[in-house]
């Protein structure tokens, strides 16, 4: 047998990368890592649609430390580009070493997230922003609450409530059907408080954590009139009755800052502007999304007017049937500065 034909024997015939098998795999691969790329797309422009950020403003969202997001981007990308390698036959290996490249990734990720999601940092160190430090402000919407609507161009949340006159309690209406006739339809169904969401980011380029002040600038207050007492309260924000040396204190908190989770020190409901300011920190380069939450009149604890007799009706809640009432949050160094919660009251419950 000559040497030429030794070496044809022992020269294994080389598998092409396309082949059939490989070639349904690596579609299939290819497939999957479009989707991939075309879900995350789809999501972010969702996103820059419901926060009115611009793309670059987005890549940097709803983080306290960008290098977090870099590691979260490296470990998802990392993930499609090793599966479609495989599926191409580029690189083999053992499948525990296989194994392990995906878990590092996925802890990669994993830990990027956490680290970009951010916490705040500590309130006692943070100074109150310069000047130079600006933010870019909007409602937060992505999470809608069920009978509020968002305008992001007049920077104004609007909430349908309407007033149960059994239990004595505002409440939220979040459709028609809980607004009509005296069913009832909204007990036990309408929320009885109300979430108001800030997202704000930096946009300066001074590499520094600076504290940046949110505030409740007014709330509404309207009259009731029992007998010969007048009774001032809030159709928006409920506040509690004094007790002994305690005096009445309006129930609203800031979710994070300085004041995160403590009530204004202003008595309720005589001071009604310029509510305790929330001294919130964020990075450089950042972002995040401050809350104020508060129970609506009735719950909680909180004040809320008897129903009157007769013909008196809303009038005699001091309430005007459609009317509108409204309360400001300012946040500084802010564009836009002024946020908006506008509740308008569409019925009367049994």
């Amino acid at each position: 047998m000559s040497a030429n034909r030794i070496r044809d024997v022992n020269v294994r015939p080389r598998r092409p990368v396309f082949s059939s098998g490989g070639g349904g795999a690596a579609a299939f691969a290819l497939f999957g890592l479009l989707s991939f790329l075309g879900s995350g797309i789809a999501m972010m422009m969702k996103l820059v649609g419901a926060l009115g950020e611009s793309v670059p403003q987005l890549l940097f969202d709803y983080i306290n430390d960008p290098w977090g997001m870099l590691l979260f981007v490296i470990g998802i990308f990392g993930i499609a580009i090793l599966a479609l390698a495989l599926a191409l036959h580029w690189v083999k290996g053992q499948p525990k070493a296989l194994a392990g490249g995906f878990i590092f990734l996925a802890l990669l990720a994993v830990i990027g997230f956490v680290i970009a999601s951010g916490v705040q940092p500590s309130t006692g160190s943070v100074v109150p922003a310069p000047s130079g430090a600006v933010l870019s402000s909007s409602l937060y919407s992505t999470f809608a609450q069920k009978g509020c609507t968002y305008n992001q161009q007049t920077a104004t949340q609007t909430c349908d409530v309407v007033y149960n006159y059994t239990s004595l309690k505002m409440y939220v209406a979040p459709n028609n059907g809980s607004t009509s006739g005296s069913s009832g339809a909204c007990a036990g169904t309408c929320l009885g408080y109300i979430l108001f969401g800030i997202h704000s980011a930096r946009t300066d380029v001074l590499n520094t954590t600076y504290g940046f002040n949110y505030q409740v600038s007014a709330v509404p207050v309207v009259a009731q009139t029992y007998t010969t007492v007048t009774t001032q309260w809030s159709p928006i924000v409920g506040y509690n009755a004094a007790v002994g040396a305690t005096p009445a204190y309006w129930n609203d908190k800031w979710t994070a800052g300085s004041s995160a989770n403590t009530n204004p020190s202003q008595v309720a409901p005589t001071s009604s502007t310029q509510l305790t300011p929330s001294l919130v920190g964020i990075g450089a380069f950042g972002s995040t999304t401050v809350y104020n939450q508060f129970p609506l009149p009735g719950f909680n604890s909180t004040y809320s007017p008897a129903w009157g007799t007769g013909t008196q009706g809303g009038s005699y809640l001091g309430l005007t049937m459609f009317g509108t009432y409204s309360m400001t949050f300012t946040v500084s160094n802010s564009v836009p500065s002024v946020f908006t919660l506008t509740v308008v009251v569409v019925g009367y419950h049994f």
